[in-house]
């Protein structure tokens, strides 16, 4: 069997040029694994816009299930690297480390100069040995673009050569308004929650980046709260535990992984979206919540603040992601002294003018047809 596999080609099929002479129209976006989230969503996001300007894109994963052996792995790269080398004239928009790097090489041995890197972590995130090799083939060039989608995201690369740094490309995500079809009760009573306390929303993997146990942690002082956690990962059990110690079990909802489409209902039915991750590159969800006027909660952590201010402003809480006292006060001063809805909408209004998906995507267009 296969150990890579494809999402639908969206677009029209074929390849002619596009602009410029001898672009192709077709487009691969490779991403390591179908696992619902801000990779995912940002690939659709791109795929989508991309269609408007004529380019057929499909989106294949290197592995398709999570858990998978180290030869697993091994097999799902080598699968990946043939299938992009079938297509030399094929234009590769490659997301994280290991996709990459083995866009980059599949690129080097059939000539393929469109290739953009997506940096979709810091380096200090990203294993030793992967870190290595992907600043190696960087500075030696096979690293033709190198997105970046935050200025902060950019700076964690200031100690790399300069051959590295000098192909590396700011575009800002862009992010759509969500649109929210059903009503708060319909939502939950679909993921059988009672709506009978103030919804707290977090939607991320279950991991420590994502750090929900300081929300678990949290929710012993929020009698009046449920925390409805959209994502699953590998600290399930161990959230779920701790809750169970704590005598908060019966308030946590792990709903896990949902598709995006599903996970956006929920933030209709939300009271506030809590955020504590430790690290990002740019934080898809919270932006997403801070587009529907939601009050928002996040970690303060410095990529965060440069992606939900602006000029200066923000009404947004940021807060120490460890401290889960902090959190409880501040979700507790949240319910009862409620931003202005007049602010709340006045700071979406920005955010979406600054994230409108129209300028990542003539980025992207630009990129393909060779611009810088």
């Amino acid at each position: 069997m296969a150990t890579m596999t494809m999402r639908k080609t969206i677009g029209k099929e074929g390849g002619g040029p596009v602009g410029l002479a001898g672009v192709s129209t077709r487009v691969v976006q490779v991403i390591h694994s179908p696992d619902p989230g801000g990779v995912l969503a940002l690939a659709d996001s791109v795929a989508a816009g991309l269609a408007r300007h004529g380019f057929a894109s499909e989106t294949i994963f290197m592995t398709p299930r999570p858990g998978m052996s180290f030869a697993e792995k091994l097999k799902g790269a080598a699968s990946l690297a043939r299938r992009l080398m079938r297509e030399p004239g094929t234009a590769v928009i490659a997301y994280q480390a290991g996709p990459s790097i083995v866009a980059s090489l599949a690129g080097l041995l059939v000539g393929r100069r469109r290739t953009i890197i997506h940096q979709t972590t810091v380096p200090s995130a990203t294993k030793a040995p992967v870190r290595w090799t992907s600043a190696l083939l960087g500075t030696l060039g096979l690293y033709p673009v190198n997105v970046v989608n935050t200025a902060y995201t950019g700076d964690q690369f200031g100690r790399y050569p300069e051959a590295y740094r000098r192909r590396i490309k700011l575009i800002e995500h862009g992010v759509e308004r969500p649109t929210v079809r059903q009503t708060r009760s319909q939502t939950l009573a679909k993921h059988a929650i009672p709506d009978d306390r103030r919804i707290l929303l977090n939607t991320a993997r279950l991991d420590d980046q994502k750090n929900q146990s300081v929300l678990v942690r949290a929710l012993v002082a929020l009698r009046d709260c449920r925390l409805v956690v959209a994502g699953d990962g590998q600290d399930r059990a161990a959230i779920e535990a701790l809750a169970e110690s704590l005598g908060v079990a019966d308030r946590l909802h792990l709903l896990g992984a949902l598709p995006h489409v599903e996970a956006l209902e929920l933030y209709g039915a939300a009271d506030l979206f809590v955020f504590p991750s430790v690290h990002e590159t740019f934080g898809i969800s919270a932006v997403e919540a801070a587009l529907l006027g939601l009050p928002t909660l996040v970690a303060d952590i410095a990529v965060l603040r440069e992606v939900l201010t602006i000029a200066g402003h923000s009404p947004v809480t940021f807060l120490d992601p460890d401290d889960s006292d902090a959190w409880a006060r501040a979700i507790r001063k949240r319910i009862d002294a409620p931003l202005a809805r007049t602010e709340l909408d006045r700071f979406a209004a920005a955010l979406g003018e600054r994230y409108a998906p129209a300028r990542m995507i003539d980025a992207y267009v630009a990129l393909l047809k060779g611009e810088r």
